[in-house]
């Protein structure tokens, strides 16, 4: 019978060696928040604390419901007065959406910008060059207006930098342990679950948002039933998505696909399990064997 490998935080798990600077066009959607009382207006309803970003930086950070289940996440990017949520191209008019139902009188502007705005994400052996990214890998982003865009992509061509693929971009978050919440996983999976708050994304120090009290209460008071590992699939044609349930050899569900991408030697997935499953063979709902698990948290962070 085929065995998953379970290895515990911080054993070796494969990672591309970066051999020359490489950019990722993104094709992310873009979000705007303007206006006097922007800075305010968001912290009032997202999970990190904005209030904590200074011009050119940028954290994650996500968007509860009220029973405290994640409507998405995002890097939150500060330019000047304006803040700019990427993330997903499927969850950019929901979202845009939802925040303007919470405007009010707030003297804010939310709108859609994706088409306006191009990213490319950025990754070299030490970091200068855009907005940088919140974890440890020398990667930052490049933000352009559209009608710019491929003449930027141009000057970094001509300084050597190799057009790596969206894909890469993909990859390069889930070794980082950095999840992804998209349409389909839209208010399935609380922020403990997708480790959120251990990758920076929630502050417990702010005020109070959109379903603060169930995630501060289980920080506080209880600990996550699920947290979210790093796996890998040796089958390079399994068809998987976000939200995909994986399951033990009788077909009990143990978890759910967070993200994943494809390598050539097979796919990478960030998946939240159940903790009890820990230790067990676990497939796909296919019946494909999840080869390696790898924890992303210490023990008493579980």
């Amino acid at each position: 019978m085929n065995n998953s490998q379970w290895h515990p935080l911080n054993s070796a798990h494969p990672e591309a060696t970066l051999t020359t600077p490489y950019y990722c066009e993104l094709g992310a959607g873009l979000v705007k928040v303007s206006g006097a009382d922007a800075a305010q207006f968001l912290q009032n309803l997202l999970t990190n604390d904005v209030m904590q970003l200074t011009n050119g930086q940028c954290q994650l950070n996500g968007f509860c419901n009220p029973k405290g289940r994640l409507l998405a996440s995002f890097l939150l990017i500060r330019q000047q007065d304006e803040y700019l949520l990427l993330l997903p191209e499927d969850q950019a008019s929901f979202i845009t959406q939802r925040l303007s139902m919470f405007k009010l009188r707030s003297k804010v502007t939310v709108e859609d910008c994706s088409q306006q705005y191009q990213t490319t994400y950025l990754r070299a052996d030490s970091t200068g060059t855009g907005i940088p990214l919140p974890w440890q890998n020398n990667s930052s982003l490049m933000l352009s207006e559209t009608a710019q865009h491929a003449a930027q992509l141009k000057e970094l061509e001509a300084d050597n930098w190799l057009n790596a693929g969206t894909e890469q971009f993909s990859v390069d978050l889930l070794q980082q342990g950095v999840p992804v919440v998209y349409a389909a996983t839209r208010e399935q999976f609380t922020p403990q679950q997708i480790n959120f708050e251990v990758m920076g994304g929630v502050s417990f120090k702010k005020g109070c948002y959109p379903g603060q009290e169930v995630v501060a209460r289980l920080h506080y008071l209880g600990k996550p039933s699920r947290r979210m590992f790093l796996c890998r699939l040796n089958n390079t044609s399994a068809n998987l998505n976000a939200g995909d349930e994986v399951v033990d050899a009788n077909q009990e569900v143990l978890g759910h696909i967070v993200n994943h991408a494809k390598q050539a030697d097979g796919d990478v997935l960030l998946v939240s399990f159940k903790l009890s499953a820990i230790g067990q063979s676990v497939f796909t709902a296919d019946g494909e064997v999840i080869s390696d698990i790898w924890s992303l948290i210490a023990d008493d962070e579980a």
